[in-house]
């Protein structure tokens, strides 16, 4: 039978849980920086339509404010 030596396995395991922290704290901040980004877009369309821009019916997005 083989025998395998694992050496330095405990440190990945740490590693991915590090990175695990990292991307739970990004992504609600990834998501609100996007519904600005949508907010803002949707404004410029609502303003178009307004002032003579394109004919075309759209609901409000807005975000939440927390």
């Amino acid at each position: 039978m083989a025998k395998f030596n694992v050496v330095g396995l405990d440190d990945v395991q740490e590693a991915m849980l590090r990175q695990d922290a990292i991307v739970e704290e990004a992504v609600p901040e990834m998501l609100k920086a996007g519904g600005a980004v949508m907010q803002k877009a949707q404004d410029k369309v609502q303003q178009q339509t307004k002032h003579g821009g394109a004919s075309c019916v759209h609901q409000s997005i807005r975000r939440e404010r927390d």
